[in-house]
């Protein structure tokens, strides 16, 4: 049980350290044609419809014309990540190219699609180990 615990957790700091080494998630280890297909459509799905804050696992999977539960199968599979983690994911890199112009706090959270600042800020300090303003001031000057 223990053994389970400290692998998913260094799974979980293996993404974290991808997303933060600004290399692409699905990029790895794109083993057929059409596991790569499937990444390159999840990705292109998930990329246009960022600012849509109502955008979630369901409508994801309704897009790629799968049950949630195959989703969830695939995505574990193939990049060991939920569904709801690589959309935030996504989310949360394009919040870090976003930080680099002038847009405020907020009007950044709702072009990724969360309509709370405060939840924005969150989940950013949670993924990026820095909050929001302060990456803007020290990596983004």
């Amino acid at each position: 049980m223990n053994s389970a615990i400290q692998s998913n957790s260094k799974k979980q700091q293996a993404v974290k350290l991808k997303i933060a080494a600004n290399t692409e998630l699905l990029a790895a280890d794109k083993s057929s044609t059409s596991d790569a297909l499937f990444q390159m459509q999840v990705e292109q799905i998930i990329c246009n419809n960022l600012s849509d804050a109502t955008f979630g696992v369901e409508e994801l999977a309704g897009k790629l014309f799968m049950s949630r539960s195959t989703l969830h199968r695939k995505l574990r599979h193939q990049l060991d990540i939920t569904a709801s983690d690589l959309i935030t994911v996504f989310r949360l890199k394009r919040a870090k190219e976003l930080l680099k112009t002038n847009l405020s706090l907020l009007d950044i959270a709702y072009e990724i699609g969360l309509s709370s600042h405060s939840y924005f800020k969150k989940k950013f300090a949670r993924q990026f180990d820095q909050k929001p303003r302060d990456y803007r001031n020290k990596d983004c000057k």
